[in-house]
């Protein structure tokens, strides 16, 4: 409002287009410039105070974080414009695998843009080279980082494969950890099938809860599957609203917001109803799964250079498991209850990967969780 509704700040905008314009139109320039340097300065020093206060303290580099978010602001809306200042220093944070890049994450961008408000930065956080579902991705990382910046992002931070191959709630602590300590993202915005942030905020806070604790524990205790368990408990304390966790957007959504609460984030949630195609569904769409894709690329149906899959190594990876120790196997990450000694076995039996998922996979351990478990021994 300053710098459009007060005659001192069109005399400022006027200087900063062109001063020898503005000079020959009768403004003071020297003026305005003295003027305009005797403001900043005073506001840099109030908010110096301020920022030593909300901290209880200041340092030498107090100011350097602010200034990196108000170069990252000036930078993303524009140089020149306060507008475009103010619009850059709105960041949206995505987390995605990009496995691969396709319409529906473009509309994804597109949309959490619209949402937010215009030009807004976005900052997506994806998998590197192995991914969630114990596999390589369908091709490196490098390019998909290159598809998702010619599809609208901003920026691409990778996230680390001890997070990226692990299950939901590890994959949903690091993604956001990783967007919160950037310290320039304000809205996360991801997809889920509901669409309703309030209902999956009750069902994160439901599973954060005492009560739930102890209805976990009553299912897990019959031998039911972690995953089932789960709902069923959080069935027990909330009601209906548990059948979100049979959706797996909704699912990763809720761990997202239970690691914004985690980490007492002031990152701001946001959720898009998901488009088109199910999560793993067969279907040609418009908006097609990533599946879908996978399996016409490495199909032949569509094409894509040098396409990556652990089968394309199936001996090699049966090879290296099989040198591991049962000492080995019972270190990895979530191999506790034995089941490092059913890997073990079936290691040695199994001719390919399909064959060693099948015969450790049991009512109680998932399939998702075995592959993951086989991709760790691995690598």
């Amino acid at each position: 409002l300053f710098l459009y509704k007060t005659r001192l700040g069109r005399a400022t905008r006027a200087v900063s287009d062109n001063a020898a314009l503005a000079a020959a139109s009768g403004i003071n320039v020297d003026q305005v410039v003295r003027v305009v340097w005797i403001l900043s300065c005073a506001m840099a020093a109030l908010s110096g105070v301020l920022l030593g206060v909300y901290l209880n303290g200041i340092s030498w580099n107090t100011g350097a974080t602010l200034i990196l978010l108000m170069f990252a602001a000036v930078t993303l809306g524009g140089l020149g414009t306060a507008n475009g200042a103010l619009i850059g220093s709105l960041v949206i944070g995505i987390v995605a695998e990009y496995n691969p890049f396709h319409t529906g994450h473009q509309y994804q961008i597109s949309e959490s843009r619209r949402a937010v408000g215009g030009e807004a930065g976005v900052v997506a956080v994806m998998s590197g080279n192995w991914v969630q579902r114990g596999d390589a991705a369908i091709t490196d990382k490098w390019t998909r980082s290159r598809m998702a910046l010619e599809g609208g992002a901003d920026l691409v931070l990778e996230l680390p494969t001890v997070w990226a191959s692990s299950s939901a709630e590890s994959f949903a602590r690091g993604a956001v950890a990783l967007l919160h300590a950037s310290g320039v993202v304000d809205t996360l915005c991801f997809g889920s099938e509901s669409g309703d942030l309030e209902a999956l905020a009750s069902v994160a806070r439901c599973l954060d809860s005492a009560g739930f604790q102890t209805e976990l524990r009553r299912f897990t205790s019959n031998g039911t599957s972690f995953a089932a368990a789960r709902q069923a408990a959080v069935q027990e304390v909330l009601g209906d609203s548990a059948r979100l966790l049979s959706a797996p957007n909704n699912n990763l959504g809720v761990e997202y917001l239970r690691a914004l609460a985690a980490l007492s984030s002031s990152i701001r949630p946001m959720t898009l109803p998901r488009q088109g195609a199910g999560h793993d569904s067969q279907v040609n769409s418009p908006y097609p799964s990533a599946s879908w894709l996978r399996r016409q690329i490495l199909g032949g149906a569509l094409p894509l250079d040098n396409p990556a899959s652990l089968r394309f190594n199936e001996r090699g990876v049966l090879t290296l498991l099989r040198s591991r120790t049962p000492e080995e196997l019972a270190a990895l990450p979530d191999c506790g209850e034995g089941l490092h000694n059913r890997l073990y076995r079936a290691i040695r039996v199994a001719e390919n990967l399909e064959q060693l998922y099948e015969q450790v996979k049991t009512k109680r351990y998932a399939h998702a969780r075995i592959r993951r478990l086989v991709l760790w021994a691995y690598l």
